[in-house]
């Protein structure tokens, strides 16, 4: 249906393909506006659809699926108020990348920006993998959190890339802001608060944590933490505006 095909990232610890979480990540698939976008971690490409209306079940590809410039793409964002799409990706290859997109479908993706992760394709996981990429409240910077490995001494860290508005045109930033907030080792799953700057973030190694963003350096430091008594691996999060409440999933 999206043109491309999946994949599984390799559990570190089996050696074999990983289930049920296949790409170790959030939001392998969003929707900006009446559209939906989903990755293709096994053909290295990023797919959209158009959303009918009428019928939100149906959806109908819009072009053709468009290469992304890294490996194994498993998360992806995309900001209607800017028109843009931006892919991460964990295998060999790895970062991320962004285009334009329109009612006629995806432009090509622009330069890699480069996520150092010494990685294979598929990714040995589910440490030291790309986790999440998504765009803030007003859709002025994208954010991109980055799992550590702490059997291996890696730090994780939250980057943060502006957008950067002119021409006529918005394009993301080359250069993000990195960020390993204190306490945090495995971010994975992340939700902007609804009238705030904040972000609600997950960590694998212990439960969740606010995060407060620098409106001057985009740099983000721990707000409040919050350990998830007998969690295996807090990964994925959503917050209800209504009822002003985060819920986690452990796997």
């Amino acid at each position: 249906m999206t043109g491309g095909m999946g994949s599984n990232f390799i559990d570190g610890i089996t050696n074999k393909p990983a289930a049920p979480d296949a790409l170790a990540s959030q939001s392998a698939l969003t929707v900006a506006g009446n559209n939906l976008f989903a990755v293709n971690a096994g053909s290295n490409t990023v797919t959209m659809f158009e959303i009918d209306q009428s019928n939100p079940t149906k959806l109908t590809m819009v072009g053709q699926p468009i290469a992304v410039p890294g490996q194994f793409p498993n998360t992806v964002a995309a900001s209607q108020k800017n028109g843009i799409v931006c892919v991460g990706s964990s295998g060999a290859v790895s970062g991320i990348s962004c285009a334009k997109f329109s009612a006629n479908g995806v432009a090509a993706m622009d330069t890699l920006r480069s996520i150092e992760l010494n990685q294979t394709t598929p990714p040995a996981g589910p440490t030291n993998t790309i986790s999440h990429a998504f765009f803030s409240n007003d859709e002025k910077t994208l954010f991109v959190t980055v799992k550590g490995d702490p059997e291996k001494k890696k730090t994780g860290f939250i980057a943060a890339y502006q957008v950067e508005s002119g021409s006529g045109s918005s394009l993301v930033s080359e250069q993000g802001v990195r960020s390993s907030p204190n306490g945090t080792a495995v971010l994975f799953g992340s939700s902007t608060i609804p009238n705030t700057t904040d972000l609600f973030t997950t960590d694998a190694s212990f439960g969740a944590a606010v995060l407060s963003i620098d409106a001057r350096t985009n740099a983000a430091t721990v707000k409040g933490m919050a350990a998830v008594d007998g969690q295996k691996a807090t990964c994925w999060v959503a917050v209800s505006p209504a009822t002003n409440t985060a819920f986690v999933t452990d796997i």
